[in-house]
């Protein structure tokens, strides 16, 4: 059974951009693309960011590989290399 999750890390800081235009206080972010997937990371630096997202300060990383659900054995070897 596969078990999708969306990450409300991500959505919740854009959903924040939306209302406030601009960038979170107290919030980084970073994005890497690879060639089967991509990388986010949401990273809570303080209270600010804490109440802006209502998410505990910490590291959120969100690997999203679409193509995943194929049985493409080239790229599940990538995903496991990248997960290791």
């Amino acid at each position: 059974m596969i078990d999708i999750r969306t990450d409300l890390a991500i959505e919740s800081r854009e959903m924040y951009q939306e209302q406030e235009e601009g960038e979170i206080p107290g919030i980084d972010v970073e994005s890497e693309e690879g060639e089967y997937y991509d990388i986010t990371r949401v990273r809570i630096l303080d209270k600010a960011g804490e109440e802006s997202l209502g998410r505990p300060k910490g590291n959120y990383i969100t690997i999203e590989a679409p193509q995943l659900k194929q049985a493409d054995q080239e790229l599940k070897d990538n995903m496991s290399k990248l997960l290791a």
